[in-house]
Order: structure tokens, then C-alpha cells, then sequence
């Protein structure tokens, strides 16, 4: 006997299932109530998860997760209601070539300028649940695509869009590049910096670069744990009286960090910061006082 893998979040689109099931299911995922599909009613009663993929009618027609759903509402058995899942939510996961198929990279020029391909003006429910209120994702322009990701523009120094970063809902992997775009090029966040800063924290991701630019920190992201020949002459040409890695917790964090601390050494005063063990980056610390604590304990290589 074949034996299949559980319904998993990780393994199945459950927003896609709902749409298929037309039960129009909000973009940016989360509980919403609907009249249930199973029985007669004027007033919802049916409780659906987007995220969980679970169900619960309180009329008492049942619960559990969408697969049970999908046999009760087209009335068929076990296994086709499992084929209908499989063909309507499994991730496709997209690649440069899906998003623009004929991007030239030119190595030798600055990056051109492009359009924003993603909706502004509205952004997923999850990032709340991250720490990253309104107000910043306004300030950082953020917009969203139809699977409820978080699309970021990127801006070089001259306020020009050079690409974007889109951080995915559930889908791996969770970030996606505008292919033209080569990220040793940039400083994610570099256009919103005054012109001059006494600290400039880098950090590796684009959320670390917003949740700490919303305590007030001037940062930058790398969009990676590796500094680039460009981005130390980038650095150079900000002014700051000190910069300070703020690196993921992690093995490439580490290295990540050893590395900016020897291509910056003939910067200035450059220093790094010992996340606690329990967090992964930045961002995962979201009190103001525990951010404070971390940002002033600094270190020299």
C-alpha cells in the first residue's frame, strides 16, 4: 500500500484550495467566517483557517481540515477528495525566469532603474504578527503579491528602484530576488540613512534592516551574511562615525562577520555585537529596552 505525507502548511497551499473550492478566501491568510458550504443557513457559521488549513462549522456539520472539506462538499470519497488537494494547492515554487524572463544582468554598469511589479498600499496581516508596525511598512514603501507575500522595493543611495526583496508567506524559499538585481550591489535601505550618522548598524536581512530602523537605529541591510567589495565602498562613502555588524546568530553570521570586521578595519571605528543564544537575528528581539541592551554591548575584532 502507498503511503502518503500528511497535510502539512509547509507541504500544501491552502489559500489555493479554498479559491479552488470558491470560497473566496482573504489574500493575507488568517480566520475568516463564511455561510457554510454544507447545509442551509442565513448567518455564517463556518470557521475556516487559511493558514492552518482547518475548518469548524458550528451548526454542527463538523471539522478538520480541508481534505475532510473538499469529500463533504463535492460529495466524493477519501481519495479523490485528496487528488482534488493535490492538484489545486501544491507550491509552485517561483524562479527568476517565472517573475522576468529576459533580464540581462550587465556586470560592468550600475543597476537600471525598474518598475514596482507588486500592489501597493496594502501588506499581509502576518507582518504585524513579526513586530513591524503600519507606520514602518509605509516608510519602507511595502507592498504585497497574490499569495499574501511582503514585496519590498530596493533603492540605491540615489532614491533610484534597483529591484525588490519579496518574503513569502509559507512557500520555500522565503525570500525572492528581482534576478536582475545583484544584491552585492546594494545597501537595502541605504536612501532612507541622514546625511550623516554617528552608528550605523548593518544586518543581514530586509526585516532586520525595518525592525530596527523602526526603534530608531540607522541601518542597512546586506541582503546576506557576506560583505561585497561594493558594499565596503558603499559603506565608505556613508558617514558614520562608527558602524556596527548586528549579524545572524548563526554559523554564516559568524563568518559573515569576520569577514566585514577585515574588509572594514581601515574604515574607522567598526565593531559587532553578540546576539543573545536563543534568537536567530535581530529582529526576533522586539523589546525596545532588551534592543538597546544588545546594540550597546559592542565588541572589537
Amino acid at each position: 500500500m502507498i503511503s502518503r505525507r500528511p497535510l502539512t502548511i509547509k507541504s500544501y497551499d491552502w489559500y489555493e484550495i479554498l479559491k479552488a473550492l470558491h470560497l473566496d478566501p482573504p489574500i493575507d491568510g488568517g480566520e475568516y467566517q463564511i455561510i457554510c458550504p454544507l447545509h442551509d443557513e442565513h448567518r455564517p457559521s463556518c470557521s475556516i483557517n487559511v493558514d492552518t488549513g482547518k475548518w469548524i462549522c458550528f451548526a454542527g456539520c463538523g471539522a478538520g481540515d480541508l481534505q475532510l472539506l473538499v469529500k463533504l462538499m463535492r460529495k466524493t470519497t477519501a481519495s479523490e477528495a485528496r487528488t482534488f488537494v493535490e492538484q489545486h494547492g501544491m507550491y509552485r515554487i517561483p524562479t527568476p525566469s517565472d517573475l522576468f524572463k529576459h533580464v540581462v544582468v550587465d556586470e560592468d554598469k550600475p543597476l537600471p532603474e525598474i518598475p514596482f511589479p507588486f500592489e501597493k498600499g496594502r501588506v499581509p496581516k502576518w507582518v504585524y504578527k513579526r513586530g513591524i508596525n503600519k507606520e514602518s511598512l509605509i516608510r519602507w514603501e511595502a507592498g504585497v503579491d497574490d499569495k499574501a507575500g511582503l514585496a519590498l522595493p530596493v533603492r540605491d543611495a540615489n532614491q533610484r528602484m534597483v529591484g525588490w526583496v519579496l518574503r513569502q508567506r509559507v512557500a520555500e524559499p522565503k525570500y525572492l530576488y528581482y534576478p536582475g538585481m545583484k544584491k552585492s550591489k546594494v545597501l537595502f535601505g541605504q536612501h532612507l540613512l541622514p546625511e550623516h550618522v554617528d552608528v550605523l548598524y548593518v544586518v543581514e536581512g530586509s526585516l532586520d534592516a525595518i525592525s530596527l530602523d523602526q526603534y530608531g537605529y540607522s541601518v542597512v541591510s546586506l541582503l546576506g551574511s557576506m560583505i561585497s567589495a561594493a558594499q565596503v565602498n558603499l559603506l565608505r562613502n556613508i558617514k558614520a562615525d562608527k558602524i556596527v555588524l548586528v549579524l545572524d546568530n548563526d554559523e554564516a553570521g559568524q563568518k559573515g562577520t569576520k569577514k566585514g570586521l577585515t574588509q572594514l578595519r581601515e574604515y574607522g571605528i567598526v565593531k559587532y555585537v553578540k546576539l543573545p543564544k536563543h534568537v536567530k537575528d535581530i529582529q526576533e528581539v522586539r523589546d525596545a529596552n532588551a534592543i538597546k541592551e544588545v546594540l550597546t554591548n559592542t565588541y572589537s575584532w
